[in-house]
């Protein structure tokens, strides 16, 4: 493992070994965490995540929408860091479930915008 940075936000990068992610990657990674953990899976935390699997049957018309608010509050509640400007959620394959989420966002002390793309699949970030 490399040297524990000396910074207050770091963590573990995940899929690699030793590495470890700060500044605007650590707060993306902890995005792509949020959204890829169901509502619930953390014991000790069960409103940690988001219940992305709640709308894979419900209308086109309306699940989206609906989904976007969601990631929206999951987002409020457990990345304060962040002020989001933006969630989209569009569907990429109907029969597996998969959509894609664009989330455009700023650190609470930027101006700087940044756009981040989730993949989706029955409830997994890719």
């Amino acid at each position: 493992m490399t040297d524990i940075p000396n910074t207050p936000y770091w963590q573990p990068k995940l899929g690699s070994e030793g590495e470890v992610c700060t500044g605007l990657d650590e707060v993306a990674q902890a995005i792509e965490i949020i959204m890829g953990t169901l509502l619930g899976a953390v014991p000790l935390l069960p409103l940690f995540g988001v219940d992305l699997l709640s709308y894979v049957d419900r209308p086109i018309t309306t699940a989206p929408r609906k989904t976007e608010r969601m990631i929206l509050k999951a987002l409020r509640l457990w990345e304060p860091r962040i002020d989001v400007a933006a969630v989209r959620v569009e569907p990429i394959d109907i029969l597996m479930g998969a959509v894609a989420v664009c989330l455009i966002w700023k650190l609470k002390d930027s101006n700087n915008a940044i756009v981040q793309v989730l993949g989706i699949s029955n409830g997994v970030t890719a």
